[in-house]
């Protein structure tokens, strides 16, 4: 399942919350100790919590991106494909089967037998490869027309280099969302222990009042 802004939410959340403790700590509690999680080590947390959501904010605005911009150069090479097929007839009126010319250029075959220029980003990787390499070939038909050599050309360069930006996006991205999760969890716990040890400390006088002035909107976290 694929994280959504609900999480984001959720750990803006905890981390809106850390902030307001640690101002109300050092404002109304400021010599207050706590064994388990110190003021300065919930700090040095919460900005490590901070960096990470704001790294993946990053992240998927440079995915959104990449994305758009593939998508765009993906229909400049469908367009080169329909021209393509053009200079197919054209160059040879009376053919009725282009199956090997299809295959010479990098064409698949699909399940109802009609050859395409794959969608799949994989292999329209190696289709742009093979095309690009038959229009190098000396004397090629089609390499000195307007969507011959250098056309393809640059759209293989275009399109294998959102493509690769696209996968290192792909592996940041689930790098920094295992790690803000990791940072989640170790900001509730130490949330957690401090709420518990604050309860602890005051169970003879008014907890909740103590809570309250640490930020601590509710009994429990």
């Amino acid at each position: 399942m694929k994280k959504t802004s609900n999480i984001s939410t959720t750990y803006q959340n905890v981390l809106s919350q850390t902030k307001t403790i640690l101002r109300q700590w050092i404002n109304n509690n400021p010599q207050f100790d706590c064994p388990l999680v110190s003021y300065n080590t919930l700090q040095d947390e919460a900005a490590k919590f901070e960096t990470l959501l704001r790294t993946r904010t990053d992240q998927n605005s440079d995915k959104r991106g990449n994305t758009n911009s593939l998508t765009t150069v993906n229909k400049q090479i469908n367009e080169a494909v329909s021209v393509f097929r053009r200079y197919l007839k054209a160059e040879y009126p009376t053919l009725k089967d282009f199956a090997q010319q299809y295959q010479y250029y990098g064409f698949t075959v699909n399940e109802k037998g009609t050859y395409i220029f794959s969608k799949d980003n994989d292999q329209r990787s190696n289709a742009l490869e093979v095309i690009v390499s038959r229009f190098s070939e000396p004397n090629n038909t089609f390499a000195n027309r307007e969507f011959g050599l250098a056309h393809w050309a640059q759209l293989k360069q275009n399109h294998n280099q959102l493509w690769n930006k696209s996968d290192d996006l792909r592996a940041s991205r689930a790098n920094s969302v295992s790690e803000a999760s990791k940072q989640y969890q170790l900001l509730k716990n130490y949330l957690q222990d401090l709420h518990d040890y604050i309860k602890l400390f005051y169970r003879r006088q008014d907890f909740k009042a103590a809570l309250r002035s640490f930020g601590f909107l509710k009994e429990s976290v």
